[in-house]
């Protein structure tokens, strides 16, 4: 999947609001998607109606304050992409859900992709902490990675689709550096 500028445009705005909040209160990366993290989980969870697959743009999920788990997923994926967080997107058929992984070290149930280790963070559950998922989302555990892609149509790297499944770590990697 990719997202071109446009919607990272126009989300912009809002990203550029959560990058002064950081570096007023100097948060570290962990804090960071705790605090975009509290803003999506607030967002009330409601199917789109009449969308392609289901899925409502980020910036309208943020516009209309209303979004499935999917659409709230991408929402924290590019305002985390914005503020230096790599993340990837997780799905699980059996379950019908969708999630997002973040780079971040953190405790609890986290899956491994393209060489690092990504936490779990649910968008639908309000205060939900980072690396939490409900133990019935972990059996049949069929989570896959999905890779975004956000930039533009210059863009170069894509990855494939990898199955993975959910671990229980007690450390994470080295976050990316905040930009």
């Amino acid at each position: 999947m990719c997202i071109r500028d446009s919607s990272k445009d126009e989300l912009d705005p809002r990203a550029a609001r959560f990058r002064a909040r950081v570096r007023e209160a100097n948060l570290d990366p962990v804090q960071t998607v705790e605090l975009v993290m509290s803003y999506v989980q607030a967002i009330p969870y409601e199917i789109p109606k009449e969308r392609p697959f289901g899925l409502l743009p980020p910036a309208l999920v943020a516009a209309q304050k209303k979004g499935d788990c999917a659409s709230k997923a991408l929402l924290l994926l590019m305002l985390l992409d914005s503020l230096g967080i790599d993340g990837v997107m997780l799905t699980s058929d059996a379950h019908r859900h969708s999630m997002l992984g973040v780079a971040i070290p953190a405790q609890g149930q986290k899956i491994t992709y393209d060489g690092r280790t990504y936490a779990f963070v649910e968008t639908t559950a309000k205060n939900a902490p980072i690396g939490w998922i409900s133990k019935q989302l972990l059996s049949p555990n069929d989570w896959v990675v999905v890779p975004v892609r956000i930039g533009s149509k210059g863009a170069s790297k894509t990855n494939s689709v990898v199955t993975g499944k959910a671990t229980e770590e007690v450390t994470g990697p080295k976050p990316r550096k905040m930009r």
